[in-house]
């Protein structure tokens, strides 16, 4: 007979808006803590109805009377579960836990914000279901993140794949390698999806559309030089010293890159600002830190920009995704990137539409890319977890 379940389960994260503490002075959770959305996962013919909630991982320290954040901690995106917040704020933070627990099967934790051992711990002991959810994940960052907690928790959904770019190691070959403590949790692997708003802005601006896209820069690229990873940072300096020679003009937008930081309009959430330059933008590289399935993964094909890339590790091919069908291929060095940038630029001149070869393989790339969110995105991977742990939640 078929199974039908309603189960409810709590979301720990950082939420961006309304500017709650620390991102801004309000210190009143209680709007954020009312939400409820209900989603149905299905497996055949059995089904999970889950009702979710919303807490703030920061909502301890107003409340325990910490108004100032640790330095440890700051800003208030940085994570290390290496440090312990006060004694009052883990108190406080255990307080809430054991409230939450009283209605709710499921705890899922974003990124391990304000994670420390000793709350995971007691959280460990009070829900059925423990379910550790990150994105970025890397040496050097993973260390303080999540190697801390990893233990504490059931199921560990990630979207990197690959954890060291330079040795090619998984993210579940590192946490077992290199995590503290002997974790029993399952490995759960998705590739994401766009970035926040992205694809909002492409869909109020048709003008952009592939077919209508006539770029005036044939070279852009948006993200952060790296400081975490040595070959993407080496990779960078070595391209921003030799920009001159990619098909101009070229614009390196980002934390550390020539032209700073993109400038945002108004209101501009991150997702439309990114779709506003890759609206104006022909071709484009992904130099991941570690995993190729980052945010550029889906925000290049789905802007209509031809995508640079070296599949170094085969997670391209994983998903379906093959040199000169879906993507532009170099072989990993900065000359083989400008030579690469140049043929593209060849074939797709600045000011103009694609040409049909040109139109046909970003037509390619983006209908793959979106039939992979469809079969390995987060709520395909989600519904794994609930269903591969169903008798813990009847």
């Amino acid at each position: 007979m078929p199974l039908s379940l309603s189960i409810e389960e709590v979301l720990i994260y950082l939420p961006p808006e309304p500017p709650l503490w620390p991102l801004g002075p309000s210190t009143d959770f209680s709007e954020l803590e009312s939400r409820r959305s209900k989603t149905t996962y299905r497996r055949g013919a059995d089904s999970i109805e889950v009702t979710t909630r919303f807490h703030s991982a920061f909502s301890a320290y107003p409340r325990s009377g910490v108004m100032i954040l640790p330095t440890e901690f700051q800003p208030a995106g940085h994570i290390d579960n290496t440090k312990v917040p006060p004694d009052q704020v883990v108190s406080m933070q255990v307080k809430e836990l054991q409230s939450l627990a009283k209605e709710c099967q499921v705890i899922r934790w974003l990124h391990g914000h304000q994670c420390s051992p000793a709350v995971a711990a007691e959280m460990k002991r009070l829900f059925p279901l423990t379910i550790l959810c990150f994105g970025d994940d890397c040496p050097g960052s993973s260390e303080k993140k999540t190697f801390p907690v990893w233990k504490y928790f059931d199921a560990l959904l990630h979207r990197m794949y690959i954890w060291d770019y330079e040795s090619g190691l998984s993210v579940p070959q590192a946490y077992t390698k290199y995590g503290q403590g002997s974790g029993t949790g399952r490995f759960y692997h998705h590739v994401g999806g766009p970035t926040d708003h992205l694809t909002t802005w492409l869909t109020e601006h048709p003008e952009h559309g592939l077919e209508k896209k006539c770029p005036s820069r044939p070279f852009g690229f948006l993200g952060a030089h790296g400081q975490l990873c040595p070959h993407r940072f080496n990779f960078i300096k070595d391209l921003c010293s030799k920009r001159a020679l990619l098909p101009q003009p070229a614009s390196l937008y980002g934390h550390g890159m020539p032209e700073g930081y993109l400038p945002i309009l108004g209101t501009e959430a991150i997702g439309q600002t990114a779709a506003r330059l890759y609206s104006d933008v022909a071709t484009s590289m992904n130099i991941p830190m570690s995993s190729i399935f980052n945010g550029r993964f889906h925000d290049l094909p789905l802007s209509g920009v031809q995508q640079i890339l070296h599949d170094k590790h085969g997670e391209l091919s994983m998903v379906g995704l093959y040199p000169d069908e879906h993507y532009l291929q170099f072989d990993g060095t900065v000359n083989s990137l400008i030579e690469t940038a140049h043929k593209a630029h060849e074939s797709w001149p600045s000011n103009q539409p694609p040409t049909e070869r040109t139109l046909a393989r970003l037509l390619r790339c983006r209908d793959r890319i979106l039939v992979i969110q469809k079969q390995r995105g987060l709520s395909i991977a989600y519904s794994d977890v609930l269903f591969d742990h169903i008798e813990r939640l009847k």
